[in-house]
Formats: structure tokens, sequence, C-alpha cells
């Protein structure tokens, strides 16, 4: 099997998540990773978070962030959904 394509934003992402006090443990459970991948992305990107002039996140950069955590949520929970009808059907 080949080994999966990860692009910058994705990277930045997983170490934006971190800073923000998600554990190493649950970006590896939740976007299969390795524990290896998120060491190395947190070393090439020791700041990917944009931070106001006082050290800050700004206000569209939490947004963002907590909007595609959000999608990413929805998305799982539409696949569960999409999953159940399947058995239900499957059922009858």
């Amino acid at each position: 099997m080949g080994q999966r394509k990860f692009s910058e934003a994705f990277k930045r992402k997983i170490v934006g998540l971190f800073q923000l006090g998600h554990s190493q443990r649950s970006l590896m459970r939740e976007y299969d990773l390795t524990k290896c991948r998120i060491v190395e992305w947190r070393k090439k990107y020791p700041n990917p978070i944009e931070l106001t002039s006082d050290g800050e996140l700004s206000e569209l950069e939490i947004e963002n962030m907590v909007l595609q955590e959000r999608v990413r949520i929805l998305e799982k929970e539409n696949q569960a959904l999409k999953d159940a009808t399947l058995w239900v059907k499957k059922k009858k």
C-alpha cells in the first residue's frame, strides 16, 4: 500500500490542533496518523497558526479552525447515517 499524501494546509492544521490542546494520541486516532508523522510536522511547522501582533490567534483563524472541525464531525455523522440506512435496508 502506498504512502498517503497530505497537503501543507492539512499538516499545519494538525500541528495547530495540537498547539490548541488536542492530544497527540487523539489526533493520531481521529486522523489515522502515526506518532512519527505528527512529530515530523511539529518540527517542520513550529508556528502554523497566524497570531496577531500581541501573540493571540486572530478571530478569523479561530473561526476557520472551529468550522473545519465542525465540517469534519458532520461528515463523519453523515457517513454513519448512510451506513445505518444501508444496514436497515439490508435487514428488510
